[in-house]
């Protein structure tokens, strides 16, 4: 029995990870600035080029932000959780590139301007190395890089991670379609960066690149139970559904039909169950196989038989018993018992008599 149980727990599980799949996604920048002293780099090479120096560049220094559409990574669910990122940035080599260290930061202010002529941020040489100072606080750090020049196009990946005070804020901006907003800074006073801008003509744009958790997709089951041998009304009888996976349960509910049977039991995951029916007086039926795949499933139909007063899911002699108790009554009297009127009529009688011995012997499914 135990090692049923641990195999059991071993399915649901991977049943579980398999609806919590991984997905890769990413999008290309839609802006950038160089943030030099005197504000944004002017001209058009302030958004072709994307420049990350030192100190020792004087009025070249600088630091660099990049701005990402998060609706540009086309999800279809809400995400659950962010398991990596990634930023590429490709090299654009000039004469005055350096080899150094770089840093990477997500800014929760994506408001502040950054265009050249408008924008209030400046490179600020008193904060060494990086030059950012209080600017777009707060600034979470993601990690450090290293920039080494080669050819134009080369392509630096850097693995990136994220402090798990900074989590909260990138979900909700990747699940409102929000702008993200990364800063990039020199890590060391003779680094001069050089990467390829987000409208580069000739070499692509910095892309982010992130590993997330989609909430998993849910589907409904739908079909109808009809209550064998009963008159009364069948929306207020409650129906125990309970899905089951190999032997074991894994979700129970209750749920009520409509005036027909129908029901729907919703927020289904991916997965192959058994689907367990059982009323009040009613026996037992178990479904087998069902798969739900990508899509909704129809036509889960059972009939469930009449006569369990005593639930133990056969009609045997203690429900003879119970029905013999409460013969005659009606609902207030000291002897009723709403499990023994089988028909619903709300009056126990030989009518339920009947029914009792017409399901006599029958025992449901376990």
């Amino acid at each position: 029995m135990r090692l049923r149980a641990l195999l059991a727990v071993v399915v649901l599980l991977c049943s579980t990870l398999a609806a919590f799949a991984q997905i890769q996604v990413g999008a290309n920048a839609v802006n950038n600035a160089t943030i030099q002293p005197a504000g944004p780099r002017t001209g058009v090479n302030g958004k072709r080029f994307f420049n990350i120096e030192g100190n020792n560049f004087g009025n070249f220094a600088s630091f660099g932000v990049v701005d990402f559409n998060a609706a540009d990574f086309g999800l279809l669910r809400p995400i659950v959780d962010i398991v990596g990122i990634t930023l590429k940035l490709y090299d654009a080599p000039a004469a005055f590139s350096a080899n150094g260290r770089v840093r990477f930061w997500l800014s929760e202010d994506t408001t502040t301007d950054i265009e050249p002529g408008t924008s209030p941020l400046r490179w600020n040489a008193t904060a060494l190395p990086d030059g950012v100072g209080t600017q777009l606080a707060p600034l979470h750090l993601l990690g450090e890089g290293t920039y080494t020049k080669g050819t134009a196009g080369d392509l630096f990946t850097y693995s990136l991670s994220l402090p798990a005070g900074a989590k909260p804020y990138l979900l909700s901006r990747i699940n409102s379609a929000s702008r993200i907003r990364l800063v990039v800074t020199p890590a060391e006073d003779t680094v001069a960066a050089t990467y390829a801008g987000y409208n580069h003509a000739t070499i692509p744009p910095p892309r982010l690149e992130l590993t997330l958790i989609p909430r998993p997709a849910t589907f409904n089951i739908r079909g109808n139970v009809q209550l064998g041998d009963f008159g009364g009304d069948v929306t207020q009888v409650p129906i125990t559904v309970q899905l089951r996976q190999d032997g074991a349960p894994v979700r129970t509910e209750t749920l009520y039909t409509d005036s027909s049977g129908n029901y729907t039991l919703a927020n289904v995951s991916p997965g192959t169950y058994d689907v367990a029916f059982k009323a009040s007086h009613w026996l037992r039926v178990v479904v087998s196989g069902v798969v739900i795949h990508d899509a909704d499933v129809t036509g889960v139909n059972v009939a469930l038989t009449n006569g369990d007063i005593d639930g133990d899911n056969e009609v045997t002699l203690f429900d003879f018993g119970a029905l013999v108790a409460a013969f005659g009554s009606v609902p207030g009297d000291d002897n009723w018992n709403a499990d023994a009127d089988l028909d619903g009529d709300e009056d126990i009688t030989l009518f339920d008599f009947g029914i009792l011995v017409r399901n006599f012997g029958a025992i449901g499914d376990e």
